[in-house]
């Protein structure tokens, strides 16, 4: 779509706003049964950022069904920082708020492997479209920082 708005008859072009073809998909294991919700965003990009994916999961989805959402950051004295926690997804809640790592609570697992979350929003943690990304409510045992070694490489130098 462009329109024809100067003497030299140069157009405008206005960028496309329809969604591409890259999917990304959000698998919701429903608490305590084998259901799962399947979230669906089509993207230009096949990259995204996790926060700007789960930000058009959640709030800029065009779903009728309402999915009761909240994410929260709690002060770490430890190192200074926020962490991180989605807080409540369809009426399941962190059981914690004041310790949230005992206790259940939303974990995010990307190929299968947890992510730490705060680490995730932190670092701006980059999503491919073939990636497959979960959420499954439980206790928290072990988290990984969700990155291949030569990330962890990067970091460390």
């Amino acid at each position: 779509m462009g329109c024809n708005c100067s003497k030299d008859s140069t157009k405008i072009v206005i960028k496309n706003t329809k969604k591409g073809n890259n999917q990304f998909i959000l698998k919701i294991h429903i608490p305590y049964t084998d259901n799962y919700k399947i979230l669906i965003y089509n993207s230009l990009n096949d990259k995204e950022s996790i926060v700007n994916l789960f930000n058009y999961f959640f709030f800029y989805n065009n779903n009728d069904e309402k999915l009761d959402v909240n994410f929260i950051s709690i002060y770490n004295r430890k190192n200074d920082t926020f962490d991180y926690y989605i807080e409540r997804l369809n009426g399941y809640e962190i059981e914690n708020e004041e310790n949230p790592k005992n206790g259940r609570l939303w974990n995010c697992y990307i190929n299968k492997i947890k992510l730490d979350w705060s680490f995730a929003c932190h670092n701006n943690r980059i999503i491919n479209s073939k990636d497959e990304i979960e959420l499954i409510y439980e206790g928290d045992t072990h988290t990984s920082l969700g990155i291949n070694d030569n990330e962890i490489s990067e970091i460390n130098n």
